[in-house]
């Protein structure tokens, strides 16, 4: 488990995600809130082939 400050576009038309969240086997583990305001973890599957390190930072990705 690696954890990574993420930045998630191309999530919904006009939705871009920013945050902390984890690095499993290739999957982005991340908190989210539903509209009814329960706790769960979102997860974005396969995302390691779409990080790109941010130049100049450890331990930061940008998913496109």
């Amino acid at each position: 488990m690696q954890k990574v400050v993420y930045s998630v576009s191309k999530v919904n038309k006009d939705e871009k995600l920013k945050g902390v969240g984890y690095l499993i086997d290739g999957n982005l583990l991340i908190p989210a809130t539903s509209n009814k305001g329960n706790a769960y973890i979102r997860v974005f599957e396969d995302v390691a082939k779409k990080c790109r390190k941010v130049v100049d930072a450890d331990n930061e990705f940008n998913v496109t």
